[in-house]
C-alpha cells in the first residue's frame, strides 16, 4: 500500500511540475513573441523616420542646389557673406561694432529681427564687448554655402549654412554650424527676410 500510495504522490508532483514547466515555458513565449513584437514596430517606425528623412533631403536638394547658381544668386552670395562676417567674425574689442558693419547687406527691419536691434542699451552693449575683450574671445567664420531656388529676376530666395568658431583665452574653441533661409532683393542689393532653421 505504501508502495502505491509514494508512486502515486510521486505522479502527482511530476503532474505538478511539469504543468509548472509548461506553464513556464508558454509564459516565456507569450514575453519573448511580445518583445519580438515591440522590437519589430520600433524598428518599421525608424524605417519610416528613415525614409522621411531622406525624403525630406532629396526636397531640399532638388529646390535648392549649388548647380543654379547663376549671376544674381552669386551677387546675393556676396553680399549675404559681408552680411554674416560682420555679425559672426570678430574680436572682443571689434564686436560692439558687429551690428553696424552689418546694416549696409540689409533693410533694417531683417536685421532688428535678427540681431534683436534696440533690447539693449549702449551701456550693457560696452558692457558685453568689454567682457569679451578681457576674456580674449573672438569669433572666426570657417566656412559658408549658399545653397539657391531659381531667381525671378527681383528676388533670391535660398538656405545659408554657415560655420564658425569661438575661442576664449586661445582655448581650442567651439565650432558653431548654423542653417538660415533668407530672402535677398535683387534691386537693393540687400537681404529682406531672415529665419533660422533646425537641420539636425
Amino acid at each position: 500500500m505504501r508502495g502505491n500510495k509514494l508512486l502515486a504522490t510521486m505522479f502527482v508532483l511530476v503532474v505538478i511540475l511539469g504543468s509548472a514547466f509548461l506553464y513556464s515555458q508558454h509564459q516565456r513565449k507569450v514575453q519573448v513573441d511580445s518583445l519580438r513584437s515591440r522590437l519589430e514596430t520600433k524598428e518599421q517606425q525608424t524605417r519610416n523616420a528613415q525614409e522621411k528623412v531622406a525624403e525630406i533631403k532629396a526636397e531640399k536638394v532638388a529646390k535648392y542646389s549649388k548647380s543654379v547658381l547663376n549671376d544674381n544668386s552669386k551677387n546675393a552670395k556676396s553680399n549675404i557673406d559681408k552680411f554674416f562676417t560682420a555679425l559672426d567674425q570678430w574680436s572682443g574689442n571689434q564686436w560692439a561694432k558687429r551690428i553696424e558693419k552689418a546694416k549696409p547687406y540689409a533693410t533694417e527691419e531683417a536685421l532688428n529681427n535678427f540681431t534683436g536691434g534696440g533690447q539693449q542699451s549702449s551701456s550693457e552693449i560696452d558692457k558685453r564687448a568689454s567682457e569679451l575683450q578681457a576674456n580674449h574671445t573672438t569669433s572666426l567664420v570657417t566656412s559658408t554655402n549658399w545653397y539657391t531656388e531659381k531667381s525671378n529676376g527681383e528676388v533670391v530666395n535660398g538656405l545659408y549654412l554657415i560655420k564658425s568658431k569661438v575661442t576664449v583665452n586661445d582655448d581650442a574653441g567651439t565650432n558653431n554650424t548654423q542653417l538660415f533661409k533668407i530672402s535677398y532683393d535683387l534691386s537693393s542689393g540687400k537681404i529682406t527676410k531672415i529665419s533660422s532653421i533646425d537641420f539636425k
